[in-house]
């Protein structure tokens, strides 16, 4: 953010408009040249840090997790992250944009393209996924174990698929898409290093989020925020006005909802598997992963999810309140 914010402050367009101009003897018209544009004077900005950031830290990382270090595979990973970011949010941009006019007057219809966005980058996330990574179907038992948790709740996946991580520890797994077009995607960590209840956690996890409608009220939420936002840009319109919201919308409020859901996500795998399950699967994520066991409130909102201290605490509570503590006194709960 501080990067682009500098650019936009020290008027990095123009040279670059300047720079078309004189070597485009007709330059390309329409909302889409002109973001382009954008994207082309800020993107550097943001890229260049977001790099450098990247080869500063990484480095040292592996050397504290003593795992080899590629500096080839990062830079790989880190362009097609980088590529796959900028060009979704070139889409947003151009859309919104496209119908800035629109939106001024009506601010709802702003709101409501935002939710088609998400609606849409929902659906493509599978495909985005494969992009970014190597995958395998997963065929053994574990898939079969799987596919049996999902058909108990009645939802059908299109596959199971195994996510190459590389060197770098990565234990998670993931069930995205829409309705009816669900993939299932676990890394080769998590199949590797976690037992087979504890893969079955991880997966009610996600049900847990597919179950509780947790994207359709992320993405309505979003609407109802930027349906503020846009109002208010209509009756301030400011660049600066729409960055702070892009901001706090990033870092506040959208970690708001997601670090609810993500209690209710965890609440869904203990009642689906046993608070102990489910324990004992954030601890090996922890270990693993090397996270960070507890952080302050801002950053998890930042991160849209809650550290791995305060799910943990929030499991045992629960479990408390429900008698199904085995650690505790069935009379104290």
């Amino acid at each position: 953010m501080v990067p682009l914010v500098a650019a936009l402050w020290f008027g990095a367009f123009a040279p670059i408009e300047f720079l078309t101009a004189s070597i485009l003897s007709a330059s390309p018209s329409g909302t889409w040249w002109t973001v382009t544009l954008w994207f082309v004077a800020f993107t550097p900005f943001a890229c260049v840090t977001w790099l450098g950031s990247t080869l500063a830290t990484t480095p040292i990382y592996r050397r504290l997790v003593d795992a080899p270090y590629d500096r080839r595979r990062v830079l790989v990973t880190w362009s097609k992250s980088t590529v796959i970011t900028v060009v979704w949010y070139w889409l947003v941009v151009v859309v919104l944009y496209s119908f800035s006019s629109r939106i001024v007057d009506y601010p709802a219809v702003g709101a409501l393209l935002v939710g088609l966005l998400l609606v849409v980058r929902a659906g493509v996330t599978p495909a985005l996924v494969v992009l970014a990574n190597g995958i395998d179907s997963v065929t053994d038992e574990v898939a079969a174990d799987i596919r049996e948790l999902c058909d108990d709740v009645g939802i059908d996946v299109r596959g199971v698929y195994r996510l190459e991580t590389g060197d770098s520890p990565q234990m998670n797994g993931h069930l995205t898409g829409l309705p009816g077009l669900y993939w299932i995607f676990v890394t080769d960590d998590l199949l590797e290093q976690c037992d087979s209840a504890q893969i079955r956690a991880v997966v009610a996890h996600e049900i847990g989020h597919l179950r509780g409608y947790h994207i359709p009220k992320r993405i309505l939420f979003s609407v109802g925020y930027w349906f503020v936002g846009f109002t208010a840009y209509s009756v301030v319109p400011s660049i600066w006005l729409l960055l702070i919201a892009v901001a706090f919308y990033r870092f506040y409020a959208l970690g708001w909802v997601t670090t609810a859901q993500e209690y209710a996500a965890d609440a869904y795998a203990a009642s689906a598997t046993s608070p102990e399950t489910v324990v004992s699967m954030l601890e090996r994520l922890a270990q693993f992963n090397i996270m960070k066991r507890d952080r302050g409130r801002q950053k998890d909102l930042a991160n849209g999810h809650p550290s791995i201290q305060k799910r943990i605490t929030q499991l045992r509570d629960d479990a408390a309140i429900s008698g199904d503590d085995p650690d505790g006194d069935p009379g104290d709960a």
